[in-house]
């Protein structure tokens, strides 16, 4: 099954008081492409309404709001993951009490947005900001989640460079009962050439997202040639080997972290589409409880998961990184991959 409907995040800057009318206008307008109508459209108005408010109130220097389109099968969701850089929240859970409030409000902001969600979440760490993280599904729907999807929690983030409207990354997970598939491409440069092939690479991918990686690989190579090419990687997880197998050309980064230890995957030089020296297939281990950690170089090189943090999800961990290493001059991608099995 491909579980990316949609890779690219939609997002939205809130500087001040006067884009909260156009946070709530572009998040129903999305949440109605993607198929949510009535009562659920309702309540995205109100949630976004409150959240862009909030950074509006809070964060000093803005913040936003990143809308991203997480259905499953026939289910139609919408994820909003809000995220400012300002001074963060000292105490969290007193924060979601109603009727507290630092600045002199009636309070209800944060417990509004909570109980308005079907699924929230929140972290906060003083002096890097706040996220907040609210799906709204339609309602009657079924999720049709397979084993697979269960155990293994995907979660992306994925803007296009500030001047384009057009993300030139791609993402594209596909999984199965015996192995998960995850592909991150960067088309070279940005704009729309970057997002067409980075578009072309997605669909050889999806051809056979379970062959052999280096196959795929050579695969979306002769799919690319005669374009401005791309730098991928690609990720497979074995879920009953327990083994990680990973192909690289270019600038993605990879991590695996385990319970004791992280380690980087190792990837060739050369352009896909263009000039490959080699295609390496490396496998690395991947026990039960392990996460995966895939970006662009719109996300800074020093970017890392910190283990401890079991409890948080896939997106929040993903919206996290891009709170603290986004460069703000590219294209920008952060993919985690947590398997659940022993968390």
């Amino acid at each position: 099954m491909v579980l990316t409907a949609n890779t690219s995040t939609v997002r939205i800057c809130v500087n001040d008081d006067s884009y909260i009318g156009t946070a709530r206008r572009t998040v129903r307008d999305c949440a109605a492409a993607i198929g949510l109508t009535g009562a659920a459209l309702d309540k995205l108005d109100i949630l976004s309404t409150e959240l862009a408010t909030n950074i509006c109130k809070y964060a000093g220097q803005g913040g936003e709001i990143l809308v991203t389109d997480s259905s499953v099968g026939d289910a139609k969701a919408v994820t909003l993951v809000s995220v400012d850089r300002g001074p963060g929240i000292a105490d969290v859970d007193k924060a979601l009490i109603d009727g507290v409030s630092t600045r002199h409000t009636l309070g209800a902001g944060l417990g509004s947005i909570k109980r308005l969600s079907e699924a929230f979440e929140i972290s906060s760490a003083l002096g890097k900001g706040t996220i907040l993280i609210s799906t709204v599904s339609q309602a009657g729907k079924n999720s049709g989640k397979s084993s697979s999807q269960r155990l293994f929690e995907p979660a992306w983030i994925s803007v296009p460079h500030p001047a384009e409207k057009r993300c030139g990354d791609g993402i594209s997970v596909c999984t199965s009962d015996q192995r998960t598939s995850v592909l991150v491409v960067d088309g070279l440069g940005h704009g729309d050439g970057a997002a067409d092939v980075s578009r072309q690479a997605r669909s050889a991918f999806e051809q056979g997202p379970f062959d052999d990686a280096g196959k795929i690989v050579e695969r979306i190579h002769r799919e690319l040639s005669g374009t401005r090419g791309a730098a991928l990687a690609i990720a497979q997880i074995e879920h009953h080997a327990n083994q990680l197998c990973f192909v690289g050309v270019g600038n993605i980064s990879s991590r695996v972290y385990s319970y004791y230890s992280s380690t980087g995957c190792v990837s060739t030089q050369g352009i896909v589409g263009e000039q490959i020296r080699s295609v390496m297939e490396n496998t690395y281990e991947w026990e039960p409880g392990s996460m995966l950690l895939m970006h662009s170089d719109g996300i800074k090189s020093s970017a890392s998961l910190e283990f401890g943090k079991a409890g948080k999800s896939a997106l929040m961990l993903a919206a996290e990184i891009y709170r603290d290493c986004y460069r703000a001059n590219d294209d920008a991608t952060v993919v985690v991959l947590i398997d659940k099995r022993s968390r």
